[in-house]
């Protein structure tokens, strides 16, 4: 219970660091809670998709507030999960397939696990942009029209806290 208390204070803390350094709206050029959700599927395994699931809740409530769109709180609801669940199942499904390949390696371990890393770290994060753009579209909370614009700085911000930073939270 401490462990899932603790990821979800974190996951908030860096999602509002992130708002800090946004590139356009729900785009940030550096998203570290990318980062620490891939960890924590590499660690915790589906333990982690509730709390993880329900950080994109409450930071989709906080975007509204922070913008002040005044979206009702079904659709609020209906976009978190929906980002939730892309943000989620993309990153568990990159950790789950990290930890598989390298669970298989046999010889030169350390070389092919770090180009693993780097493979389906920069796939998973490309994934998670393209979902969650369309996640966010789907669901009302931006146009169509814009997840052209914001889908290339969101897996920026998305792969550059992967790559850099799951390591750190690994350790």
């Amino acid at each position: 219970m401490l462990r899932s208390i603790l990821l979800l204070l974190c996951w908030l803390l860096l999602w509002r660091l992130a708002v800090l350094m946004e590139y356009a709206p729900h785009a940030s050029i550096w998203f570290p809670p990318a980062g620490l959700s891939f960890a924590a599927f590499l660690v915790m395994g589906l333990r982690a998709m509730p709390v993880l699931l329900l950080c994109s809740i409450i930071a989709t409530f906080w975007v509204d507030n922070m913008y002040q769109s005044e979206q009702d709180w079904l659709q609020l609801a209906n976009s978190g999960i929906l980002f939730g669940a892309a943000h989620c199942f993309t990153y568990w499904l990159g950790a789950s397939l990290l930890r598989s390949m390298v669970k298989s390696l046999v010889a030169d371990v350390l070389p092919k696990a770090i180009l693993s890393f780097l493979v389906i770290g920069s796939v998973t994060a490309l994934t998670a942009a393209l979902l969650g753009t369309q996640a966010l579209a789907i669901s009302g909370m931006i146009q169509s029209s814009e997840v052209a614009d914001i889908w290339l700085p969101w897996w920026i911000g998305d792969l550059a806290a992967t790559i850099v930073l799951t390591p750190l939270f690994l350790g």
